[in-house]
Protein backbone atom coordinates (compact mmCIF):
# COMPACT_ATOMS: atom_id res chain seq x y z
CA UNK A 1 0.00 0.00 0.00
CA UNK A 2 3.28 2.86 0.79
CA UNK A 3 4.96 1.70 -2.34
CA UNK A 4 1.61 2.17 -4.53
CA UNK A 5 1.06 5.33 -2.63
CA UNK A 6 5.41 6.34 -3.62
CA UNK A 7 5.05 5.71 -7.71
CA UNK A 8 2.31 7.51 -7.66
CA UNK A 9 3.62 10.45 -6.29
CA UNK A 10 6.85 9.88 -8.33
CA UNK A 11 4.92 9.03 -11.75
CA UNK A 12 2.64 12.02 -10.85
CA UNK A 13 5.24 14.64 -10.08
CA UNK A 14 7.75 13.32 -13.18
CA UNK A 15 4.13 13.63 -15.39
CA UNK A 16 3.63 17.29 -14.37
CA UNK A 17 7.33 18.77 -14.56
CA UNK A 18 7.88 17.16 -18.23
CA UNK A 19 4.56 18.41 -18.84
CA UNK A 20 5.78 21.90 -18.05
CA UNK A 21 9.25 21.30 -19.80
CA UNK A 22 7.22 20.65 -22.15
CA UNK A 23 5.58 23.74 -22.86
CA UNK A 24 8.65 25.54 -22.27
CA UNK A 25 11.42 25.05 -24.04
CA UNK A 26 12.07 26.29 -26.91
CA UNK A 27 14.00 23.76 -29.70
CA UNK A 28 11.60 20.99 -30.49
CA UNK A 29 13.46 18.35 -30.24
CA UNK A 30 13.83 18.81 -26.30
CA UNK A 31 10.54 19.49 -26.19
CA UNK A 32 9.93 16.14 -27.29
CA UNK A 33 11.94 14.38 -25.28
CA UNK A 34 9.99 15.60 -22.69
CA UNK A 35 6.52 14.35 -24.16
CA UNK A 36 7.90 11.32 -24.14
CA UNK A 37 9.04 11.20 -20.49
CA UNK A 38 5.57 12.33 -20.18
CA UNK A 39 3.93 9.65 -21.69
CA UNK A 40 6.22 6.81 -20.17
CA UNK A 41 4.92 8.87 -17.03
CA UNK A 42 1.30 8.29 -17.34
CA UNK A 43 1.77 4.71 -18.60
CA UNK A 44 3.38 4.25 -15.02
CA UNK A 45 0.16 5.68 -14.01
CA UNK A 46 -1.89 3.11 -15.77
CA UNK A 47 0.18 0.40 -14.62
CA UNK A 48 -1.05 1.51 -10.82
CA UNK A 49 -4.10 0.99 -12.32
CA UNK A 50 -3.66 -2.37 -13.15
CA UNK A 51 -4.85 -1.12 -16.68
CA UNK A 52 -2.78 -3.35 -18.43
CA UNK A 53 -3.84 -2.78 -21.94
CA UNK A 54 -3.84 0.80 -21.56
CA UNK A 55 0.19 0.40 -20.15
CA UNK A 56 1.21 -1.45 -22.48
CA UNK A 57 -0.85 0.88 -25.73
CA UNK A 58 0.79 4.34 -24.00
CA UNK A 59 3.91 2.68 -24.04
CA UNK A 60 4.12 1.11 -27.78
CA UNK A 61 2.16 3.46 -29.29
CA UNK A 62 2.42 6.53 -28.25
CA UNK A 63 5.96 6.73 -26.60
CA UNK A 64 6.77 4.65 -29.50
CA UNK A 65 5.43 4.93 -32.94
CA UNK A 66 3.94 8.63 -32.96
CA UNK A 67 7.08 10.09 -30.64
CA UNK A 68 9.25 8.51 -33.52
CA UNK A 69 6.86 9.94 -36.49
CA UNK A 70 7.20 13.38 -34.86
CA UNK A 71 11.23 13.19 -34.14
CA UNK A 72 11.34 12.38 -37.65
CA UNK A 73 9.57 15.29 -38.78
CA UNK A 74 11.40 17.82 -36.09
CA UNK A 75 15.14 16.24 -37.71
Amino acid sequence: MVANTIFFWIFSITAVVSALFMITRKHPLSSALCLVITFIALSGLYGLLSAKLLFVIQILVYAGAIMTLIIFSIM
